[in-house]
């Protein structure tokens, strides 16, 4: 049993690592510009691959061998403030360190580190603990966005925005962040009270991203089946607008 634990541990950083480098690669194609039938080939391969790579990870996370439960007993009933900056250069530098543990390279690394950074901002100092059934139901409800964009990638090239693929990337660096810090935990010596700390505050982190990048998908999506509906009327307006011309009788 042990040894399938850290074998699944060793496959969740893997996927991890992949969503990572995914979402890097897409927001590298998501330029203001309407993109090109290349450039959309490569938009939808790389969505098609968040999809996948999330499908996998909530299958692992919910399997008989998923470290949540085993991660949830050693966080569990410690309550800590997320926005709270009290050591955070010491968290940050953990937290890079543990990423580069798993190959992450130092230009994601850097960005994860500042998305965590701001993330933790906030007048909202209240201790909380992990919310012990959103952890992967939120993963989950990701996956199923982000699964269903990859399916829309034509529709959403013919009114291109690429602020919904944004939400997208920063979704899955949430995701990512998440995964690490359950794994995380296990490939320590000993689970120390400082260790617990990183690990809750940024499975905190992770998760606020999922849950803001859940928000401004369907935010997103909601306003692009608007834009649409009006493109289609507009269309349709113009159409009728213009003269026919009528055949004359023979």
């Amino acid at each position: 049993m042990i040894d399938e634990l850290y074998h699944l541990i060793s496959e969740l950083n893997e996927k991890a690592r992949a969503l990572l480098e995914g979402g890097e690669k897409l927001e590298a194609e998501l330029s203001p510009a309407l993109p090109d039938a290349e450039r959309r080939s490569r938009i939808q391969d790389l969505m098609n691959g968040l999809c996948k790579g999330m499908t996998s990870i909530i299958d692992m996370l919910e399997s008989p061998a998923s470290p949540v439960d085993r991660f949830l007993k050693h966080t569990r009933g410690i309550a800590i403030s997320p926005t709270v900056a009290k050591a955070m250069d010491e968290f940050v530098t953990a937290h890079e360190q543990q990423l580069r543990g798993i190959g992450i390279s130092k230009d994601i690394i850097d960005k994860v580190s500042n998305l965590l950074r701001d993330e933790s901002t906030g007048n909202d100092d209240a201790p909380v603990q992990l919310d012990e059934k959103g952890l992967v139901s939120n993963l989950r409800t990701l996956q199923g966005l982000i699964c269903k964009i990859a399916g829309a990638i034509d529709q959403l090239a013919e009114l291109w925005e690429p602020t919904l693929l944004k939400a997208c990337v920063k979704g899955v660096i949430g995701a990512a962040t998440v995964v690490v810090d359950i794994t995380g935990i296990f490939t320590v010596p000993d689970v120390t009270g400082w260790v617990l700390f990183k690990s809750i505050k940024s499975t905190l982190l992770g998760g606020r991203m999922v849950t803001n990048a859940i928000n401004a998908i369907n935010e997103g999506w909601q306003s692009f089946l608007t834009r649409r509906k009006q493109s289609k009327l507009a269309d349709l307006a113009d159409k009728n607008s213009k003269p026919t011309l009528k055949k004359r009788p023979s």
